[in-house]
């Protein structure tokens, strides 16, 4: 089973009780996906004090933005730290479409935004 994480308000708020489960899916040749916002440097140093390491805790990393550059996807903006703006659909429904594309099993996020597009299943945790 393949499966995805969100950071911000999944992954960050109960590391404890998602490491381990993480761990033993990647041990048992599992695929474990970190799939968010911001790209790998914004969080870098986030996942080090989670001490969220590739190959061990996860396996994949998947930032929206990071794709959406990479597919030439028209920024219309920048918000006040400076990062760009899409538009809200091309954003949004960018998780959904990779979890798809790559078989993810299932997502755990906090968003209920992300969860409307999801055709694979989806649990939003409310933590």
């Amino acid at each position: 089973m393949n499966l995805g994480i969100d950071i911000h308000g999944t992954l960050d708020t109960i590391p404890d009780v998602l490491k381990p489960i993480m761990r033993s899916m990647v041990s048992q040749g599992h695929l474990v996906y970190i799939i968010t916002g911001v790209p790998f440097e914004y969080v870098k140093d986030k996942l080090d004090t989670l001490g969220m390491i590739r190959g061990y805790n996860y396996t994949h990393f998947f930032s929206i933005e990071e794709h959406l550059l990479k597919k030439g996807v028209r920024i219309i903006g920048k918000n006040k730290k400076g990062r760009n703006i899409y538009r809200s659909i091309d954003w949004n429904i960018t998780k959904a479409n990779y979890c798809k594309k790559n078989n993810i099993g299932l997502m755990l996020d906090d968003s209920k935004i992300y969860g409307r597009y999801f055709s694979t299943p989806y649990a939003r945790l409310q933590v």
